[in-house]
């Protein structure tokens, strides 16, 4: 059986959320939805369900982790957290590898709002595979370019190749974007909202309240 380790990406600056952030007292990860619900607490319930066996989350500053703690209270397995480090972004990738030794690791970011158990079945299908693969925007509603193919939203990263997905390894890494294109190794996930903007929170929020099955 595969060793799976969920890890959530949160450590982002956040610059166009910050006047939000500022009013709301929390970092963008951390944003209220409707039903007692965080952008990231939400996506760590979903890994859980998933049946990841960890789950590690990455954060920008070490006086938010009684927020996280609080927003992941009761998710098990408990959620490990880890400060980022160093300046360059992405640059906690290589903090979250030096964790990991074995298996898989579903990778994504702390500012999605998939679809209800997109993750669940992305994980149900691919979480075992051997090789990478990428789930990109699978929202026909979002507007995209032929360069969303490289856009990648959540994806299952052999622990063994996760720590090429840093600052540094521009060629190693589009080598393994490009060949999971040519090889098929991309599939459509249902991302309902990228929120990284206060407008794309309002609709995100207002979504949720006019589909509650959703949440």
């Amino acid at each position: 059986m595969t060793v799976i380790t969920g890890l959530i990406l949160a450590s982002g600056q956040g610059s166009r959320m910050a006047s939000v952030c500022k009013e709301l007292g929390v970092p963008k990860p951390l944003l209220p939805l409707p039903y007692s619900q965080t952008i990231s607490g939400r996506i760590a319930r979903s890994l859980a369900n998933s049946g990841c066996q960890r789950i590690i989350c990455t954060v920008r500053e070490e006086q938010h982790l009684p927020l996280f703690r609080e927003a992941f209270f009761g998710i098990l397995p408990e959620v490990e957290l880890v400060v980022k480090t160093g300046a360059k972004e992405y640059s906690e990738v290589a903090q979250a590898a030096a964790l990991i030794t074995e298996g898989n690791v579903i990778q994504t970011n702390g500012d999605l709002l998939f679809a209800k158990e997109a993750i669940e079945n992305f994980v149900a299908t691919y979480g075992g595979a051997p090789y990478f693969v990428r789930g990109r925007e699978g929202n026909p509603k979002n507007k995209s370019s032929w360069l969303d193919i490289f856009n990648s939203r959540i994806s299952v990263v052999p622990a063994q190749i996760l720590p090429a997905f840093t600052p540094g390894n521009i060629v190693q890494v589009a080598t393994i974007l490009v060949k999971s294109v040519m090889r098929g190794f991309t599939v459509k996930v249902p991302t309902l909202f990228n929120i990284d903007t206060p407008q794309r929170y309002e609709d995100a929020k207002k979504f949720l309240l006019e589909n509650p099955q959703e949440s």
